[in-house]
């Protein structure tokens, strides 16, 4: 996983959000890859450019929540999501 925030980069926005975006949130049911993947998801967002509050909302915040909900959160997970509490309250409308 290590490298691939910059690779996402050089990608269409489109073609991240259909083809992409899906596989990435797909991994999330692999206990040891979690933090990867909200690292990147997150990392994209505040970028802005590739996933947008909107597409945040509709398909990355559901897989998110499953792991926040989910018994096997790692601390590295928790510690993630906790450090980047403001900007998920906003976008989500927690506020």
């Amino acid at each position: 996983m290590k490298g691939l925030l910059g690779v996402l980069n050089h990608f269409e926005p489109k073609i991240l959000l259909r083809k992409v975006l899906p596989l990435l949130l797909d991994l999330l049911k692999f206990k040891h890859l979690i933090p990867s993947v909200i690292y990147i998801c997150l990392e994209t967002m505040k970028n802005g450019k590739i996933i947008t509050e909107q597409d945040f909302r509709e398909k990355v915040w559901p897989s998110f929540k499953r792991v926040v909900q989910g018994k096997e959160m790692t601390a590295h997970s928790l510690y993630l999501f906790v450090d980047n509490m403001e900007k998920i309250e906003k976008v989500i409308g927690l506020q």
